[in-house]
């Protein structure tokens, strides 16, 4: 009897579709069924002694062993394992195995057996799902002839069907549907009510109610319901019911099918729930999310992007485009960077660019822009992200002009010197002509009763021409005055400055005179400077860069041994076109260890007390703001090498030109200068006294009153920051009664201005200039502005 039951199992074991195996301790073969023919196109016994790994696809060959050796290891009752072998004609078949351990007789562990199933078709598209399942409803329709071949189907395709007799309460399920039951055929009631005992509790009644009202209503249905296993187990299983009419209409009989759900639906559960999952994620990060397809047409989105979009709902999207956004006029240029990263298959990332919010502010963004691919690997749209990077790139602004007024008070003491110099000789020039000038007065008031003698003359006439040279000196420490302020103006100057075609060599050089002073106690300072190409970018931010660069290279050095010691400044254009300026120094270099971190906020190798460790990380922002790079090499034992690389200017561009100087005027005109500050208003009216009759005031309420009284001029200088009444507030009284005299107002400035100040200026437009100025700047300004009659 015991050999009949283990033939048996032999023979069931034969005819089985799954691979049935086991192994030695060694990994070998030692038994298979007959499925290999069907799996690898071989004979079983062409496999007995070969290692079962070597029939494993390489990727998945080291992790079956291990989870082989771990039912070994932990003495598992059995392990479920994924994996792909190397079927007949070459191709790969997936296989699902449950591997358990070996025993002999005397418990001593022998190998490894398994049961292996091919599961391609759960892998299966489903579309090829669909197609199996309508093949099945056909099948039903022709259960009555064509019973055994629907059987050979069933097995297949793993959906039974069932076929009950309304006349008999007789219930008939076909193999599968006993094998889905997980039920003998002894134990089953084989009727309705036996049927329903095997539905979940908690979904009898649905069952029930919906195949009642389907025959009452004569129309079929399919429904998913749980079905609770003797064992415990819960499994889906997908019902599809039809029912059958007599000629005088009375129900006789219902035919269904039922198919093992349970994986599929548990999967779209999870992938449900995984896409829910990713929706909450996408719509709780601060970061817009959205994806388009190749023609700019949104796909989807997140919460917070659809609100910069003007909508309240990601769906409402769907859809549309850029042009249907609050962004409509930027539209264009968005969808220039879709068609670029869909072109090129490459990926844009953290590109500045400009936005318009649903609540009508403008602002800036920091996006990133990544090609969405098919599964043929072509690129199908695009997925983007971005930040709102307004407020960042405020405060960043803040910080930079902050950081740049720090700049300033290190070099306050330099500073002081390279002022206080020429403010010497400007002063001590100016002593010595009054002098002398009171020296020729005193001699020509001794002689004014008498003709002065030749000689005499002479004397006066020679101490006159002596006071040229120191005149003309004094001028020069001016100037050299005037020119150091613009240079601190220019460093000062807040990122609002319009980004426009530089001279990088004019920012280097102003940067060099403004640390002149800090880098002459460390080292000398050599300059090769080649012709490079225009850069785009402010000049306050760039000439800060290069402060920056010259002061840390000074700082590295150290006073003291300034005779030996080099900084170096070069420019030249690489490969690329692009303008490079080298700051290069002899100092110690910085450490490999701290190479990485050079240019974060806050990261200093200088003592405490020495800096904040933001001047490199400032430079490092502005640099690349402006589209440049700043990078860094410390060769052992050579110092320190900062390069500065920006592309080239737009062909074409060149830097503002001065404005060109108009010839004098051909007649006298009327001039009124207001300034608070007598002693300019008076130098301004000596500049004029020569070519305009001149009127001098230092009270902008008297100059509106003779305004008002009937005086008229040609030109009026006026100062913007006065104390008692503001230029502005001069220009909006008079142009609210004499709108023709306030369009002959020229505006004064000493160059700090208000936020209200600049955006007066710019409304108004016109010409204003800035202090200190010189006869000739003011006089140029009268001729263009007093027209010859």
């Amino acid at each position: 009897m015991a050999s009949d039951t283990r033939e048996r199992y032999r023979e069931l074991i034969e005819a089985s579709f799954d691979l049935v195996w086991s192994i030695d301790l060694s990994g070998r073969i030692t038994f298979i069924n007959g499925a290999t023919r069907v799996v690898f196109g071989r004979e079983p016994e062409e496999m007995i002694g070969q290692l079962f790994s070597e029939l494993v696809s390489i990727e998945d060959r080291a992790r079956t062993i291990t989870e082989f050796a771990s039912v070994l290891r932990d003495a598992a009752d059995s392990v479920n394992v994924e994996n792909a072998v190397h079927g007949k004609d070459g191709r790969l078949v997936p296989l699902l195995t449950n591997v358990r351990m070996v025993r002999d007789a005397e418990g001593v562990v022998t190998g490894i057996a398994g049961i292996s199933r091919d599961i391609t078709a759960l892998k299966e598209a489903a579309s090829e799902l669909q197609r199996q399942a309508e093949e099945q409803r056909q099948l039903a329709a022709q259960l009555d002839v064509q019973r055994a071949r629907l059987a050979e189907a069933q097995a297949v395709a793993k959906v039974g069907s069932w076929d009950l007799d309304l006349l008999t309460n007789m219930l008939t399920w076909s193999d599968e549907t006993y094998r889905i039951f997980e039920i003998e055929k002894s134990a089953f009631g084989a009727s309705y009510e036996a049927f329903l005992e095997r539905v979940h509790p908690d979904d009898r009644e649905l069952v029930n109610r919906t195949y009642a009202e389907s025959v009452v209503k004569r129309v079929p249905y399919a429904i998913d319901h749980r079905m609770q296993l003797p064992s415990g187990r819960v499994k889906i299983v997908h019902e599809r019911c039809q029912t059958f009419y007599d000629d005088n209409g009375r129900a006789f009989r219902s035919a269904g099918t039922c198919q093992d759900v349970t994986e599929s639906r548990l999967a779209e559960s999870a992938l449900y729930e995984s896409r829910q999952a990713l929706r909450g994620v996408l719509d709780s990060v601060p970061q817009r999310v959205f994806w388009k397809d190749r023609h700019s047409v949104y796909l989807g989105c997140n919460r917070p992007f659809a609100a910069d979009m003007g909508f309240a709902d990601p769906n409402d999207v769907v859809g549309k485009t850029d042009d249907d956004a609050t962004w409509k006029a930027s539209a264009d240029l968005y969808r220039r960077d879709d068609r670029e990263v869909i072109r090129s298959g490459e990926a844009r990332l953290n590109y500045e660019e400009p936005m318009e919010f649903a609540d009508g502010r403008k602002g800036w963004l920091r996006t990133s822009k990544i090609p969405l691919r098919g599964r043929d690997g072509g690129v199908v749209g695009l997925i983007g992200t971005y930040e709102d990077i307004t407020e960042h790139r405020r405060l960043e602004a803040q910080h930079q002009h902050a950081q740049r007024l720090q700049s300033i008070g290190t070099l306050a003491a330099g500073m002081a010197h390279e002022i206080n110099n020429p403010l010497t000789y400007v002063t001590g020039n100016i002593e010595i002509c009054r002098e002398w000038l009171q020296s020729a007065i005193a001699q020509l008031r001794r002689h004014i009763d008498a003709p002065l003698d030749a000689r005499a003359c002479e004397s006066v006439l020679q101490g006159l021409l002596e006071l040229d040279e120191p005149l003309r000196d004094a001028t020069e420490g001016a100037d050299r005055v005037r020119r150091l302020v613009l240079d601190i103006k220019r460093m000062a100057h807040t990122d609002d400055t319009p980004r426009t075609p530089r001279d990088l060599l004019g920012i280097v050089e102003t940067a060099i005179k403004m640390t002149a002073h800090a880098v002459r106690h460390a080292a000398v300072l050599r300059t090769s400077f080649a012709k490079i190409p225009l850069v785009d970018g402010a000049e306050g931010p760039l000439v800060q860069v290069f402060t920056n660069l010259l002061l840390n290279a000074a700082d590295a050095i150290g006073v003291g041994r300034a005779e030996v010691n080099e900084i170096t400044v070069t420019s030249f254009t690489d490969d690329a076109g692009w303008a490079c300026v080298e700051v290069r120094d002899t100092g110690p270099g910085v450490r490999p260890e701290v190479l990485p971190r050079i240019f974060d906020p806050f990261f200093t190798t200088k003592r405490v007390g020495s800096g904040m460790g933001l001047g490199l990380s400032t430079s490092h922002s502005i640099v690349t703001s402006f589209g440049g790079r700043l990078t860094v090499e410390s060769p052992p034992g050579s110092g320190a090498v900062f390069r500065v690389s920006f592309p080239p200017a737009a062909a074409g561009a060149v830097p503002g030109a001065p404005p060109s100087q108009p010839t004098l005027p051909h007649r006298r005109g009327k001039v009124l200068v207001i300034d608070d500050e007598s002693a300019v208003a008076t130098a301004m009216g000596r500049m004029l006294r020569n070519q305009h009759d001149v009127t001098v005031l230092t009270d902008a309420r008297e100059a509106l009153s003779m305004i008002a009284a009937g005086s008229s001029y040609d030109l009026i200088f006026c100062d913007l920051m006065m104390p008692n009444l503001s230029g502005v507030e001069v220009y909006d009284l008079m142009a609210a009664t004499n709108k023709v005299q306030a369009s002959k107002i020229v505006f004064m400035t000493g160059g700090a201005f208000t936020a209200a100040s600049q955006d007066f200026l710019d409304r108004i437009g016109g010409v204003h200039i800035t202090k200190p100025f010189t006869a000739e700047t003011v006089r140029a300004i009268a001729a263009a502005c007093v027209v010859p009659d």
